[in-house]
């Protein structure tokens, strides 16, 4: 999971939102593609067995944003999901609603070479 921090996103907004822009274009790119074409367009040392890659992305790809954007459900349901493997602590209290801010998403969506159209 990538997370970010308010200072980092602050003080160095041009980086924060070239990062976002890559996941977005990858996200854009994963919609739009067959696992097949995925899996052909990533060096081989990294798919290494392409049929489980293939099959292992086919599998997963509802998971996936569409296009970057996530949602107040979704970020509660991978909250949920980490207390359960572990990761956070079932005494954390968490608000959905300040972990994550689609600010620098909603620019990437708006940029002429990552813009969805539909």
């Amino acid at each position: 999971m990538l997370t970010n921090s308010l200072r980092q996103a602050t003080s160095r907004p041009d980086v924060v939102q070239k990062v976002v822009n890559a996941i977005v274009k990858a996200n854009v790119f994963i919609a739009s593609h067959s696992a097949a074409d995925i899996s052909a367009a990533l060096p081989a040392r990294l798919v290494q067995d392409r049929y489980i890659f293939v099959k292992g992305l086919e599998h997963s790809r509802p998971s996936f944003s569409k296009d970057g954007m996530v949602t107040l459900s979704s970020v509660s349901n991978n909250i949920q999901s980490q207390i359960v493997f572990g990761a956070i602590s079932r005494s954390a209290r968490l608000d959905p609603a300040t972990l994550f801010d689609m600010r620098f998403v909603s620019k990437a969506l708006s940029a002429p070479s990552l813009a969805i159209h539909p």
